[in-house]
């Protein structure tokens, strides 16, 4: 054979051998894919078809929603729109007898904040406490925000119809997106809530058109936006209001001028929203005259009872009635609504009694158009 020849022959043996590996690594990289396609499908499959003993981690929420309150006012709303779908918890109750700006809440108050789903507050730097520390992605539903009321405003806003009306629509908003299964039902109570409410719109204007601009003084300012809502006029010192929006004790001058007011019945209602216990109240109180030392910078009475019980007794001297509205809703009324009313109904029966006795002067006369007071607090000199 010639050196040619095998030259020629050793190629195509190698050729040969090529080819036969390219084959042979084609089949081996079909076979894989096969088996990739098999296992891809299997486990699609799978996926596609879960186990039903096998826990699934995104199942829709069910309730009921863990909602935590501030206040007994605000988780009564929450609970009327809620219904059995949300679990409420009101931090504070009538029974504490304490203020939400004083309060300190204990380490079992704040795991009961951070185990929530929503958080419902009142805002407007009343009770900062209540989101402070909270669970990430946990919802809060904030009065304050709802009317845009701000830290220094007048914060007692569950006796304002507009901030009820908001904080309902923003509740019902809230469950709704917490649990979206049973926004029908929110809807549902949402709906019914409105229609009590509109009742309690119709007994306001009822009101208002027999006693607008009545003026009143009060011994605090949680009746604010009660009073505002029923046509009164504020006519408690400025500065004794704002003292105490302040937390800070009333000025001398500012008492003095709070007697001269009643005694000289310049007020047609006193409103005392004094807690219970803390000074005995209208007939009840005792004293005459006002004692109060008027020479110092603020007021002399031993402690807030005692500049109280003066008060109650000069609007017995000047014959103005007194009527009560706690600043808490009372552990017997079971809803917002009907505690409203029954403030309402109170303070309209106090009126009509006060008229039917023959008091002198104008019980008040009616609206020409003048402004009524900012829902928000006291931004002007009618504001309290």
């Amino acid at each position: 054979m010639t050196r040619k020849a095998l030259h020629l022959m050793t190629a195509c043996t190698t050729s040969l051998r090529r080819s036969i590996s390219r084959r042979t690594m084609l089949r081996r990289f079909v076979a894989l894919a096969a088996a990739a396609g098999m296992t891809m499908s299997v486990a699609a499959c799978d996926m596609s078809s879960p186990d039903p003993k096998r826990p699934t981690t995104s199942s829709a929420p069910t309730g009921p929603i863990a909602v935590v309150a501030s206040l007994r006012q605000w988780g009564s709303l929450a609970k009327e729109i809620g219904g059995d779908d949300v679990a409420v918890d009101s931090i504070l109750s009538p029974a504490s007898d304490e203020d939400a700006q004083d309060f300190e809440p204990k380490s079992a108050d704040a795991a009961r904040l951070q185990h929530a789903s929503i958080v419902v507050t009142n805002g407007a730097g009343y009770d900062t406490w209540t989101t402070k520390n909270l669970s990430k992605g946990t919802i809060i539903v904030s009065a304050a925000e709802t009317i845009g009321a701000m830290e220094g405003d007048n914060p007692h806003l569950w006796l304002s119809k507009d901030a009820r009306l908001g904080m309902a629509s923003e509740l019902a908003e809230a469950f709704s997106k917490a649990l979206p299964s049973k926004k029908k039902s929110f809807a549902a109570r949402l709906k019914e809530w409105r229609a009590k409410e509109v009742k309690i719109d119709e007994e306001l204007a009822d009101f208002a058109g027999d006693y607008a601009n009545t003026p009143y003084a009060a011994t605090g300012t949680s009746a604010f936006y009660l009073m505002d809502d029923m046509g009164f006029k504020d006519a408690t010192p400025q500065g004794y209001s704002q003292a105490l929006l302040a937390q800070q004790a009333p000025s001398a001058a500012d008492v003095a001028q709070f007697h001269k007011l009643l005694e000289g019945g310049a007020v047609k209602l006193l409103v005392d929203t004094n807690s219970a216990g803390n000074a005995k109240s209208g007939a009840d109180s005792a004293g005459a005259h006002n004692e109060t030392d008027t020479t110092g910078d603020s007021a002399t009475p031993a402690d807030e009872a005692d500049m109280l019980s003066l008060l109650y007794a000069s609007a017995k001297n000047g014959s103005v009635p007194i009527v009560k509205v706690p600043m808490a809703m009372p552990e017997g009324d079971t809803t917002l609504d009907e505690w409203i009313t029954a403030l309402i109904k109170s303070i309209a029966t106090t009126m009509a009694a006060d008229m039917n006795a023959g008091e002198p002067g104008d019980v008040g006369s009616p609206a020409q158009g003048s402004p009524s007071p900012s829902a928000t607090g006291p931004s002007s000199s009618s504001q309290h």
